[in-house]
């Protein structure tokens, strides 16, 4: 048995073959019987500031087990200081030389709700967002494996204002509902508003193959949306814009009409 504080997790994931995150800091009591090569490990503490791509979650509290055949893992997730949600998962587990690997074949399982919330502690969570407010709420269920994976869940806005970091436009009365069905994200509501007469709407659909987009149906219809944040470039936009999808090898790219 033994404790940590601000551990850095990254190398330890790295032998898993995990090499998604960037960073994660492990601050608890760490249990580990058994095989050297293949140890029961049982965690209950804090992951601090976990991050992947743009991405950060501040603070996740959780009780971790591993027993050889899978990961189990439940706990609550705190997206800022005011907005937390609960998340509960089993990820199947194969022998590598040294721990573990994920074996991508076996059925995954993995839950996570964050009930109604603030949106200002986004900026927090992404460099992408410089400031947000509003309401939000968010769902998501995995199932299936990690080769095929099958996705369920919703996502929320209401009211909602933002700023992209390094954009001068901020959108408001942004109100968005998306909702995601196995292979099949559906836009059936996405407006917003930008100055004082610009107005945006979006909606459609993306199917997904795995864990990527594989081709696009959406529709987006502008008025006097000004759009002054891109190089040497402010434009009044008004009109319709359609993404469909073109086939290049064996993926799909969106292509703008």
């Amino acid at each position: 048995d033994a404790s940590t504080d601000n551990l850095n997790m990254i190398p330890f994931l790295a032998l898993t073959g995990v090499t998604a995150f960037s960073d994660g800091k492990l601050s608890g009591a760490v249990s580990i019987t058994d095989s050297l090569a293949h140890p029961l490990i049982a965690f209950k503490g804090t992951i601090r500031d976990l991050s992947v791509s743009t991405f950060r979650v501040p603070s996740i509290e959780c009780d971790l087990a591993v027993d050889r055949e899978k990961l189990s893992v439940d706990g609550v997730l705190r997206v800022s200081p005011q907005h937390e949600g609960a998340f509960h998962g089993t990820l199947p587990l194969v022998s590598a030389p040294f721990l573990y690997g994920l074996d991508r074949a076996k059925h995954v399982s993995f839950e996570v709700d964050l009930p109604e919330g603030d949106l200002a502690g986004l900026a927090d969570a992404t460099d992408i967002v410089a400031d947000a407010a509003g309401r939000y709420s968010a769902q998501l269920m995995v199932t299936g494996s990690i080769v095929e994976p099958h996705l369920y869940g919703d996502l929320r806005m209401s009211g909602a204002s933002f700023r992209l970091s390094g954009m001068e436009e901020r959108y408001y009365g942004v109100d968005a509902t998306v909702l995601l069905e196995d292979s099949l994200i559906t836009i059936s509501k996405l407006s917003a508003r930008e100055g004082k007469k610009g107005t945006l709407d979006c909606a459609g659909r993306i199917t997904l193959r795995g864990w990527r987009p594989a081709t696009y149906d959406l529709t987006a219809t502008a008025d006097e949306f000004v759009l002054a944040s891109l190089s040497n470039i402010l434009a009044n936009v008004s009109g319709t814009v359609k993404v469909a999808t073109k086939t290049e090898g064996d993926r799909g790219v969106p292509v703008l009409s």
